[in-house]
């Protein structure tokens, strides 16, 4: 378009210079040089204004088939675009999420654990208690046991100051190896180390065991002395006992 409008310019100087000279000769020689030249030029003109339209109607019609050949985007398919500081940013959100969700799944595993284990744990001293009930009838009144079932429960969540004292009060006593078996039935249910057996049984029957040593009592625990209570080990895995077999 600007190569038009200087062919324009130029025809239009071309022109006025033209016309200018023809009068200058004309009064001069009184020779009219316009009737040989008038219509070449206005042949040049019109061959340039027609080559100009030319042009542009092309030009017009090579555009439009580009547009009807480029492929649309589609704005589902395009993606945005980020600065390398936003991507940044954006990265160390997308990690703080993951690292947040991943630590709420291990408080929520954790706590779900922490469950599973209390109600192991309580129903494991529930077996127990079954098993002394049973186990120590005709040894034990019903006072007595009820401090031994206290004392283990004592025992099964660490309270090891809060053991109280009680006896074999009836007719049948209970020997040093009947309660050193029942120490460790009961401590291997509880997963507790021989010593705090040894302790638990040595603070429920300081009368019974008043001639042991805490030392004594941790290493003969378990000993193969005829006895009324018998050892009882559990199977693999399990907390359950087999005196109803």
């Amino acid at each position: 378009m600007n190569k038009t409008n200087n062919y324009y310019s130029y025809l239009s100087a071309v022109a006025i210079i033209y016309a200018t000279f023809g009068c200058i000769i004309y009064r001069t020689t009184h020779y009219n040089i316009m009737e040989i030249t008038t219509p070449v030029i206005i042949s040049f003109s019109v061959l340039l204004v027609s080559h100009s339209l030319i042009r542009k109607f092309i030009s017009y019609i090579f555009a439009d088939y580009q547009l009807t050949l480029e492929p649309k985007s589609s704005p589902i398919l395009s993606l945005p675009q980020f600065s390398d500081k936003q991507q940044h940013v954006h990265k160390e959100e997308s990690h703080t999420t993951n690292v947040t969700s991943y630590l709420d799944k291990y408080d929520e595993r954790q706590e779900a654990l922490l469950r599973k284990e209390a109600e192991k744990r309580k129903e494991t001293i529930r077996v127990i208690n079954e098993y002394v009930a049973h186990i120590t009838t005709g040894y034990l009144s019903k006072q007595s046991l009820a401090v031994l079932l206290t004392n283990i429960e004592h025992l099964a969540y660490g309270e090891y100051k809060a053991y109280q004292a009680l006896s074999s009060d009836t007719d049948k006593k209970l020997k040093s190896p009947d309660l050193r078996h029942l120490a460790w039935n009961i401590g291997e249910r509880l997963n507790v180390s021989r010593k705090e057996r040894a302790r638990f049984i040595l603070a429920s029957f300081p009368k019974e065991l008043r001639n042991a040593t805490l030392e004594y009592l941790e290493v003969n625990l378990r000993d193969c002395v005829p006895c009324n209570i018998k050892i009882d080990v559990p199977d693999k895995g399990d907390y359950h006992f087999h005196y109803k077999e």
